[in-house]
């Protein structure tokens, strides 16, 4: 499986953002070399809840981040976490039951980080930067 790297395409702009977005992309970068090394099941389920325990965690923060500053999109960035819990979840399910591999796992998780952080989470970022030039 290929490698997953950090790329200055996936930088939002703010740095508490793009620090937890860096160690997303090392958990993932972690899974992939534990199922490349086909290191044993257990290992690659611990791996797995690290994921799933930390885009909970993520998510807080960065909702968190979005009332403290008044982000008009809140309810809609919200829901999108919601919805991408949900499917991490039921995508998680589909590995337990062995209906789908790691790898088309860590291909989702991928696919939506790049999606989430190009095409969501930049908007967060616009918005501080607006907000900060208003009271500049």
């Amino acid at each position: 499986m290929e490698d997953f790297k950090w790329h200055v395409t996936l930088e939002t702009g703010n740095d508490n953002i793009d620090a937890e977005h860096k160690i997303f992309v090392r958990l993932i970068k972690k899974l992939i070399h534990a199922i490349n090394n086909k290191q044993e099941e257990y290992y690659l389920s611990r791996l797995v809840l690290e994921i799933q325990k930390y885009t909970e965690f993520h998510f807080v923060s960065e909702e968190n981040l979005m009332i403290d500053l008044n982000y008009p999109a809140f309810d809609t960035h919200h829901l999108q976490h919601l919805k991408l819990l949900e499917k991490l979840n039921i995508s998680l399910n589909y590995v337990e039951l062995g209906k789908e591999t790691y790898q088309v796992f860590v291909s989702f998780l991928i696919d939506w980080f790049k999606q989430h952080t190009i095409n969501e989470d930049r908007k967060i970022a616009v918005f501080i930067q607006e907000k900060s030039m208003d009271h500049t």
